[in-house]
């Protein structure tokens, strides 16, 4: 079977959305065929969609395409780009919504939410090459900018509350800026709204201990971090460490009585009293 016959058997799968059989063909052809842009191509972009939670192949969709690129005429890339700009999107979108419909079915589970914000900072990552392949793609800057602001507003399940580290807020809050101000030269009506920025202003495992974000203990808690944590470093490092931290620690504490119980006790009410002896005037 010559690299032809194999590049119509890869193109009939991927029509087929049989996107492991193709990305197996197209493979066979890059063997056969090192030099052949359209095998890195194919294989790309079969790459970015046999991809799934457990395994987001988006460097090696990325890497094909480079490699593509690199052997394409130079009058032929810029051409070449818009298209793979075209399933970078696709790819990202469908990828988002297996993630975000994971986090908000599994967001109770410890590390769910962290590994929700990490992908979709991947997907961003990928939504801003394929802008910069496609600067007239209005739909790549609509994707990314619901990526960040669902994000930015953080998600919450009962009394329990989850929202980015400090880090993740600032770069999403970066590319949601940058996005908004491109899709706003495109469509000059467009007018961003404010996003609600979740902003952890709550105290995650006081919160899970005690049963109530209004607890006369959690507002000194968060008195404390404010007057006397922020503006310290060692506070500010803290604090950092904590939104990353806690989101799990208190959805496992807030599943069983007895773990509340023994938080309270051994954790938040001591807390709370050293609270007071660094911060007197919290009081």
């Amino acid at each position: 079977m010559d690299r032809d016959q194999l590049m119509d058997l890869a193109k009939t799968a991927m029509m087929g959305d049989n996107w492991h059989e193709a990305y197996r063909y197209y493979t066979r052809v890059i063997e056969m065929d090192p030099s052949y842009a359209g095998g890195w191509f194919g294989k790309g972009q079969a790459a970015g969609w046999i991809s799934n939670l457990r395994d987001l192949r988006l460097n090696e969709m990325m890497a094909c395409y480079e490699k593509a690129l690199e052997l394409k005429a130079p009058a032929d890339r810029a051409q070449t780009k818009e298209g793979m700009a075209v399933t970078m999107n696709s790819v990202a979108s469908a990828i988002y919504a297996l993630c975000r419909q994971h986090m908000e079915e599994f967001i109770s589970v410890d590390g769910a939410w962290n590994e929700y914000v990490n992908q979709s900072s991947w997907l961003i990552n990928l939504l801003e090459v394929a802008e910069s392949w496609s600067p007239d793609n209005v739909e790549i800057l609509q994707t990314g900018i619901r990526i960040c602001r669902e994000n930015l507003a953080g998600a919450q399940t009962g009394e329990m509350k989850y929202w980015l580290a400090p880090e993740f807020q600032a770069t999403f809050r970066g590319s949601l800026q940058s996005f908004e101000s491109k899709l706003k030269r495109h469509q000059p009506s467009y007018q961003p709204k404010e996003v609600e920025v979740a902003d952890g202003s709550g105290c995650f495992v006081a919160t899970a201990a005690l049963g109530n974000a209004r607890h006369p203990v959690v507002s000194e808690l968060r008195e404390f971090r404010d007057a006397w944590l922020k503006p310290r470093t060692i506070g500010r490092w803290f604090i950092a460490a904590y939104y990353r931290l806690s989101p799990p620690l208190a959805a496992w504490i807030g599943r069983s009585d007895t773990r509340r119980r023994y938080c309270r006790r051994l954790l938040v009410l001591p807390a709370a009293r050293i609270a007071r002896r660094l911060h007197p005037a919290g009081r």
